[in-house]
């Protein structure tokens, strides 16, 4: 397809909400693929295409809501359930992806599906895959949405994924996907240790005390572990003071977060 064409199609697909739905993958990698899925989600947004992300989750015998993680779900929701979600939110477009893990080789094979659905069955606007190791899902997660950007008609402006995410560092941001995901599910109620949350974005700062979207994020991520009752305010101080350490100083994006966390002691 050349790019003459590419422009057409984005922009003969007007205007309407993408829902970015959760990953098929197994349990293992669940808080990697979440992350990338919100990530997804934020971005597109940030650039002009409104998105949003949701989760599948179920009751155990306790009656906790737990998160699904299936690693056998079809690439394609189905039409019922679609329609149902289309019922309780004003959306036009799905992102479906799906992330495996070899165990031989530790390798993740991404795959990716723009659909809409058109009548009553789903017309797949766009479908790429990706097989990367751990480390550089980063740059795989920015090339994917580039490809979804140009078919929703929106433009990256980040040339390269170490200004996506403001950090040249591939480990670290593996572990900021991580940790965003954590944090999805803390805000979902899902997360059985909020706590563990707080922990994986101090270990971004700790591998890149510079990373700049990651410090920028902290007062949000922090804010969604503050509306959790069960987490003592000391918690999240700790978690707060080993973040100031990381960075080797407080950043003037988190006074307002300092100034709120010692009020609650």
């Amino acid at each position: 397809m050349t790019k003459r064409n590419k422009r057409k199609l984005s922009g003969s697909l007007g205007p309407g909400r993408i829902v970015v739905l959760q990953p098929s993958c197994s349990p293992a990698i669940i808080e990697l693929a979440a992350g990338a899925q919100f990530w997804w989600a934020q971005s597109l947004t940030q650039l002009g295409r409104q998105a949003i992300s949701t989760v599948l989750k179920v009751r155990d015998k306790d009656d906790r809501e737990l998160v699904v993680a299936d690693a056998s779900a079809a690439p394609l929701p189905e039409l019922a359930l679609w329609k149902l979600l289309r019922s309780q939110v004003d959306l036009r477009f799905g992102l479906s992806s799906r992330f495996d893990l070899s165990e031989a080789d530790q390798r993740l094979d991404v795959a990716l599906r723009l659909f809409e659905q058109r009548g009553e069955r789903f017309e797949t606007l766009g479908g790429w895959t990706r097989s990367c190791s751990a480390p550089e899902l980063a740059e795989n997660v920015y090339e994917l949405l580039r490809e979804v950007a140009v078919r929703v008609g929106v433009r990256v402006p980040w040339g390269h994924w170490s200004a996506a995410f403001e950090s040249g560092d591939a480990q670290a941001v593996m572990l900021y996907l991580r940790a965003l995901g954590a944090f999805s599910f803390v805000d979902w109620r899902l997360h059985q240790r909020p706590e563990h949350a707080l922990d994986a974005i101090v270990e971004v700062l700790r591998l890149d005390p510079q990373m700049g979207l990651a410090i920028a994020q902290l007062p949000a991520l922090f804010q969604i572990v503050q509306n959790v009752p069960e987490v003592a305010p000391f918690t999240i101080m700790r978690a707060y003071r080993r973040a100031v350490d990381a960075v080797g100083s407080m950043p003037d994006a988190w006074r307002a977060l300092d100034a709120e966390l010692r009020s609650a002691l």
